[in-house]
């Protein structure tokens, strides 16, 4: 006689702990990393397909322990789906509500300390739920089909939201460093403006730099150092449109209103693109949105190196930013540690952990990825530069060694665990600084080498400065006095120093004023015109403190500050006002 199969309760009860699973494994391995990714698309270049694939086998594993929980008995079942729709629900909670302000991941040291008690919150939280859950499992157990839909539909709904918002998901394998086309190396014999952004080069450590290694200052000749710069924000964000078109975010409008404007027809890549320049635009991915107004021949974002292992790395760094938001606090600190990520660390290796090569032994953290393309980046400049281009040539070239974590040496390798806890910031600093001149004056070379030197302009405008060697000014000060040298056409002699109040929004004007040409800029031409030292110049402050301003319609605040002396004396500042949100008038002060 055969045997009967499972009554329909014990199926009903099988169907329930799948259901429950399946939403577990839901929320950690696709809602959560589609979210990580929605938030970071202009900073990776992986598909969602591409993430969701990497724990594949986890997944598998998983389910497949799932699967034999089936055949436990009827208790250990419910139990079982009631503390796997716990922990989704957990999970969720984790990563959406108990998100705390730890700043930007971006080399800056965290304060684990200042986050002490809300970390014992969360450790009460991730003890006491599982508790509660085996207490209620009745009750859970009677809705669990209701409560995993309700769950699963809040955060799709969290997602179609983000897509209606204007977000959206990027793709595999855009531009990289190194698939960047030949043309872009390629120079004019007659005529050539390259504008070189250092991010993060302070003017007080450019010139600690060059007393620590004056031979860095011999080749700089021609030049001349603006050493009273002031910039015009404290953050990427909005520096780099102000260099490229003198147009500055006062808050009326949107920062996406701003950033068309800012990258198309004002800006100095258009004006010169319609006298015949060849326009070559090298920076950040984040900015990728914006670059479609600029009128250039080889738009790219230097953010990676080989191109086989952007998707690979950039999975990889999308699962660890996921599990940095999903865990407690207890455990963020083994996720991301001294700058390094836990699961890049050990699922990438080593072969990626310097621009160039490391000392014997084991270093510290690993080259972040912009670094690392930096480099690569100038060693294809090095190999296929030419002298080939029958147009005039203008190139913004956004470079990255100079930014935080600061872990290269003047030589350019990563420093070990011993040396970097040996040095202090500001020496590490200055040490990183000086790679980050010596791989500038190295495009110099290059220009020498082809012969097109004394027809090339050379800017070198840091976007901002560090607050690492001005940490005893006001927090608002600290990042108020980047790098401005300027190379006019022809220029040689030994560096001059001028101290006359430059400001970032004066490249433009400075860059068409050299080339005899005009248009509607904001600021001083440096090299013709006499700057007035009573000049009032305007820096716009905000604080980043770890939120996504990459992508939204307006800041909360924008606090405006007039400077009518030297960038480094306080009395020269005095605050003006807060710069409200407006879109109907331009924000301005009373």
């Amino acid at each position: 006689m055969l045997s009967r199969g499972p009554d329909e309760s014990v199926m009903r009860e099988r169907l329930k702990l799948l259901v429950a699973a399946l939403v577990l494994l839901l929320t950690v391995f696709c809602f959560a990393p589609l979210g990580v990714l929605l938030l970071n698309a202009a900073e990776v270049a992986v598909s969602p397909r591409s993430v969701l694939e990497l724990p594949r086998w986890l997944v598998l594993c998983l389910s497949g322990v799932f699967i034999g929980c089936l055949l436990l008995p009827s208790a250990a079942r419910r139990s079982i789906a009631c503390l796997a729709l716990g922990a989704a629900a957990l999970f969720y909670l984790q990563g959406n509500f108990l998100v705390w302000d730890y700043g930007p991941l971006d080399g800056t040291d965290i304060d684990w300390q200042a986050h002490r008690l809300v970390g014992w919150l969360e450790v009460l939280i991730w003890l006491l739920a599982p508790l509660l859950v085996l207490y209620y499992r009745a009750v859970l157990w009677r809705h669990l089909v209701g409560l995993s839909l309700l769950l699963v539909a809040v955060q799709g709904a969290s997602l179609i939201a983000h897509l209606g918002s204007g977000k959206t998901f990027p793709r595999d394998g855009p531009a990289t460093a190194q698939e960047i086309e030949r043309d872009f190396f390629a120079f004019s014999e007659e005529r050539n403006v390259v504008v070189i952004v250092p991010d993060t080069f302070a003017l007080p450590v450019f010139e600690e730099t060059l007393t620590i290694y004056p031979e860095l200052e011999k080749q700089l000749a021609g030049f001349t150092s603006f050493r009273n710069t002031l910039g015009v924000s404290p953050y990427t964000l909005l520096s780099i449109p102000t260099i490229m078109s003198s147009l500055v975010y006062r808050n009326s409008g949107t920062i996406q209103r701003f950033m068309s404007a800012a990258f198309g027809e004002q800006s100095l890549p258009f004006f010169l693109s319609e006298q015949g320049y060849k326009i070559d635009i090298a920076t950040m991915g984040t900015y990728k949105p914006s670059l479609r107004w600029l009128p250039g021949d080889d738009l790219t974002s230097v953010l990676y190196d080989k191109p086989g292992e952007v998707r690979l790395r950039d999975s990889v760094q999308i699962w660890d930013v996921t599990l940095f938001r999903y865990v407690p606090h207890v455990l963020k600190k083994r996720i991301y540690d001294k700058h390094k990520w836990w699961l890049q660390s050990h699922y990438l290796g080593n072969a990626s952990s310097s621009p160039r090569r490391s000392p014997p032994g084991d270093p510290l953290m690993d080259a972040t990825p912009v670094q690392r393309a930096t480099a690569i980046f100038l060693d294809r400049l090095a190999q296929f530069v030419s002298r080939d281009s029958p147009q005039p040539t203008f190139k913004f070239i956004h470079l990255f060694t100079s930014h935080p974590p600061f872990q290269i040496d003047a030589d350019g390798n990563m420093l070990l665990e011993s040396e970097y806890e040996t040095m202090p910031v500001t020496e590490r600093a200055i040490a990183q600084s000086a790679f980050a001149l010596k791989q500038i004056l190295g495009i110099l070379d290059v220009l020498q080498q082809q012969g097109v030197y004394d027809q090339t302009m050379v800017v070198v405008a840091a976007d901002h400065g560090t607050d690492i060697t001005m940490d005893t000014l006001p927090v608002y000060k600290r990042r108020a006095h980047p790098i401005l040298l300027i190379k006019p056409f022809g220029a040689s002699g030994e560096l001059q120093v001028s101290a006359a109040p430059a400001s970032l929004l004066d490249v433009p004007a400075t860059v068409m004023g050299a080339l005899g040409l005009s248009a509607p800029f904001a600021g001083y031409a440096l090299l013709d015109d006499a700057v007035p030292l009573g000049r009032v110049r305007q820096y716009y402050y905000f604080d980043w403190s770890g939120k996504e301003f990459w992508d939204v319609d307006r800041l909360p605040f924008l606090r405006q500050y007039d400077v009518s002396g030297p960038v480094e004396a306080l009395s020269s500042w005095a605050e003006r006002c807060n710069l409200t949100f407006s879109e109907q008038r331009a924000a301005s002060c009373p």
